[in-house]
């Protein structure tokens, strides 16, 4: 009798961690395609970032060589004359608009590498709670400086 009791509790015991076992305590496959998801994004919102900033930095470091030379031209009793001209504040005007740009592109920019270590970090715990059976992650991604 005593025996068929503990054969009982320990079926109870068997089909509850079972049970436990096929529930899991890990994160859903859609959460964690979601954060993969979210991640390429943010990886392609970086890189698009990274080209409008490089494309600034370009055309920034063009007016400021174009002002160098406009600079040099005149003679030093020539410079307060050339200073009226509508082209040089153009130029000038050019070069602080770049500035601004470029300066909103690098603000941009690191926001975007904080948002990506957060996904990274994010996409680790949900790599961690699936037992690290998932797969990694997508080539190409930038690594931390």
């Amino acid at each position: 009798m005593l025996m068929k009791a503990s054969k009982k509790v320990l079926m109870l015991i068997l089909i509850t961690l079972g049970v436990i076992a096929l529930v899991g305590c890990g994160v859903s496959k859609g959460d964690y395609e979601k954060a993969v998801s979210e991640l390429n994004k943010v990886k392609a919102d970086l890189a698009q970032a990274n080209a409008k900033m490089a494309d600034m930095e370009k055309a920034l470091n063009e007016a400021q060589a174009q002002l160098k030379s406009q600079a040099e031209k005149p003679s030093v009793a020539e410079k307060p004359a050339v200073a009226g001209k509508p082209g040089t504040a153009a130029s000038e005007k050019e070069a602080t608009d770049c500035r601004a740009k470029v300066e909103s592109l690098t603000k941009e920019n690191a926001s975007l590498k904080a948002l990506i270590d957060k996904l990274k970090a994010e996409y680790a715990e949900l790599q961690k709670k699936l037992g690290g059976t998932t797969q990694q992650l997508p080539s190409g991604l930038p690594k931390k400086p």
